[in-house]
């Protein structure tokens, strides 16, 4: 059941004393799928959602070939797959286009979603192995994640058909969206349903869901979709074009990361980089053993501070060290940054999950251009984060790096901020999620209590505690389901339980924790700023890389009237969920509040296109001035169910997510409103 304390939505106007304005920008075809339109091909990763033997892989390879030389045939040779990069054990979960899941369930696509960080085709292993139809499954959930075509083997009215014979030759009546384990050539074990249907011989009593939706053939919404081919003149090609097979680059399964620290003059103003250290720190003690990372920062020119090394308490200790080191004067040599980065990644195997985390607060002003690094840097699959820092900071060229990159985009007017992006920064790149982010304010010998609840899919989490600047002195404490309370003293004797501490910030990283309430234990040891003590933060970090929430708007910047509208992805069980309860708050330019609620009812008024689909959507348009509109979205689950999928591949998941909460937060800046 929700916790009241954790629903008050009110209490999230507090967070902005901290001087936080976080801008989450949502990506799109940058860091998941890309469509090379000259050649047709499409260059995707799959995420294996469970750790495959060596002979699953190959299977995997051997199915997606197929698929191709089916999406080849279907589009009359003008698309198919082209680069395929595989990474195993839900490595790459975000940034891939295709899930393969363990066990039995139906496939489902969102549509027309190629591309879009955070969506993927899910296609689960007993597909793979159905060496008949498995490789029209992965082809059918391509032609809904990229063209956003619609099934056409049933309709509002139950099973339907796409195209009816005769007239038309038998070879060209069944459409690639229609039902392929039954129609064409299925019955004999040899489908035929390699072609899209046409103008002329689509669905002629109109029940299918394509019909219904958009009431036009296959082709007719391919040719105008974001993929397009060109349709045919008439029928179909009714023979299939040589195959041109996909490659599959090796990647080693590790996460590798970076940051790009910004150490020009400019960042001694406000203690920047003091927090952006603060905030460094915390980071390399959150990160998780076996992952490689390192530091570099510029300034006149770029350097590196600590070399890619895989992370131990070792190496936690010289990272520690090389960031206290960083002293900030001279210009800003961004591009140099990113280039100092990329050279000391490995040059000759990529890696499942490469990322970059940039840190200035200001203009780049000497040396390469970074955008000219850029496209250097997403051809290698790097992804950039990017953190802007104080007013006088060059936030469209940071929005660039991270939008084209596949990136999230943050944004603090305070250096105060520094820590808690850098907080959900770590959990973003080991691809985790949030279950917690609550503010508050505790004064000297006060003592504050915020509960969390942590999921059962959780084997690792974190509790972090920020507080407003290291002037002032916080303790953290944990209070665990059973009641017992755990302290920094408990992490000499229990090997499950890791106490890290800084200036500004303490943490707990508790390894199997029980599924239950916990309590933050918020104490006051020295916090006299103001009348209401120091403001600080809690955020809870969760591993589960199989339960997630991923929030996204139509557009990052509007002119009013236009609504925004906003969406939110629900992820347990490594699948989408729908049935849940997601609702949120709006913080808009003059600090004032207003609730939202997102559907999956597939009612138009809420923007949502889909009933039931796990997308839960809505449209806003209480504005009332220009500037930067803030959404905090929670989703929290007490009975919700796996979307069931395509009807065709038989019953559907049964298994029922646990309970769970996830946060996150995007915003979108509004103009034309005064």
């Amino acid at each position: 059941m929700k916790n009241p304390e954790r629903s008050n939505y009110s209490r999230f106007i507090s967070i902005f004393a901290l001087g936080i304005m976080l801008v989450v920008v949502a990506t799109a075809q940058g860091g998941t799928g890309k469509f090379d339109s000259a050649t047709g091909k499409f260059d995707f990763i799959i995420s294996i959602r469970f750790n495959a033997t060596d002979a699953q892989i190959e299977m995997i390879k051997e199915r997606f070939t197929e698929a191709s030389a089916v999406l080849e045939d279907a589009t009359d040779g003008q698309h198919r797959f082209g680069k395929i990069t595989i990474c195993n054990n839900s490595r790459a979960g975000d940034a891939a286009d295709y899930w393969i899941l363990e066990g039995s369930g139906r496939s489902n696509a969102p549509l027309a979603k190629y591309g879009t960080s955070g969506f993927h085709a899910r296609v689960y292993f007993s597909r793979i192995e159905d060496t008949g139809t498995g490789h029209y499954t992965i082809a059918h959930e391509h032609c809904h994640l990229a063209y956003g075509v619609r099934d056409e083997y049933i309709g509002s009215g139950g099973t339907a058909i796409c195209v009816v014979d005769p007239p038309n030759p038998a070879s060209l009546t069944a459409c690639l969206m229609d039902n392929f384990k039954t129609r064409g050539g299925a019955s004999s074990g040899t489908p035929t349903l390699n072609e899209f249907c046409v103008a002329s011989n689509h669905d002629p009593d109109g029940d299918t869901r394509q019909d219904e939706t958009h009431m036009e053939s296959c082709w007719e919404t391919i040719e105008s979709s974001s993929f397009p081919a060109t349709a045919p003149m008439g029928l179909p090609t009714d023979a299939p074009p040589t195959a041109i097979p996909p490659t599959y680059p090796m990647v080693d399964p590790e996460g590798r990361f970076v940051m790009i620290i910004d150490r020009s003059g400019s960042m001694s103003t406000d203690n920047r980089i003091d927090l952006a250290k603060i905030g460094g720190k915390q980071f390399v003690d959150l990160a998780k053993d076996g992952d490689k990372l390192g530091v570099v920062s510029f300034s006149n020119t770029a350097g590196t501070n600590f070399p890619l090394t895989i992370v131990d308490a070792a190496a936690r200790t010289s990272a520690r060290g090389a960031i206290d080191g960083l002293i900030a004067a001279g210009s800003t040599a961004m591009g140099a940054g990113l280039q100092q980065a990329e050279s000391i990644l490995p040059s000759t195997q990529r890696a499942c999950l490469e990322s970059f985390i940039l840190l200035s607060d200001g203009f780049h002003n000497t040396g390469v251009d970074p955008l000219s690094v850029l496209p250097g840097l997403v051809a290698k699959g790097i992804i950039v984060h990017t953190i802007g820092v104080g007013n006088n900071v060059d936030a469209s060229l940071l929005n660039s790096l991270a939008t084209q990159s596949g990136g999230r985009f943050f944004s603090t007017t305070s250096a105060a901020g520094i820590v808690s992006i850098f907080t959900q920064l770590s959990t973003i790149t080991q691809e985790g999620g949030i279950f917690a982010q609550e503010p508050g304010e505790v004064a000297t010998g006060e003592t504050r209590e915020i509960i969390a609840h942590v999921d059962a899919q959780t084997n690792r989490a974190s509790f972090v505690l920020n507080w407003d600047g290291p002037a002032f002195d916080l303790d953290l404490s944990l209070r665990n389901p059973d009641g017992a309370i755990i302290t920094s003293a408990d992490a000499a004797t229990d090997p499950n339980i890791t106490f890290s501490a800084d200036a500004g910030f303490e943490l707990f990283i508790i390894d199997s924790p029980s599924s239950g309430n916990w309590d933050f234990i918020v104490d006051g040891v020295s916090a006299n700023k103001n009348i209401n003590g120091v403001s600080f933060e809690v955020i809870g970090l969760s591993d589960a890389r199989s339960t997630n929430l991923l929030v996204t708007t139509n557009k990052n910047e509007l002119i009013f009237p236009e609504p925004i509208l906003v969406m939110a992805q629900v992820i347990a069980l490594d699948a989408r969920i729908t049935g849940l309860d997601v609702n949120g708050s709006v913080i808009r330019p003059d600090g004032s509040t207003v609730s939202i609620t997102l559907f999956d009812d597939g009612l138009s008024s809420h923007g949502d296109e889909e009933a039931n689909d796990g997308i839960f959507s809505n449209l806003f348009s209480n504005y009332n001035f220009d500037g930067t509109y803030n959404f905090r979205i929670e989703a929290v689950n007490t009975a919700g169910t796996i979307v069931p999928g395509e009807e065709i591949d038989g019953p559907p998941d049964p298994r029922i997510p646990d309970p769970f909460t996830r946060v996150s937060n995007t915003a979108v800046i509004v103009t034309n409103v005064d």
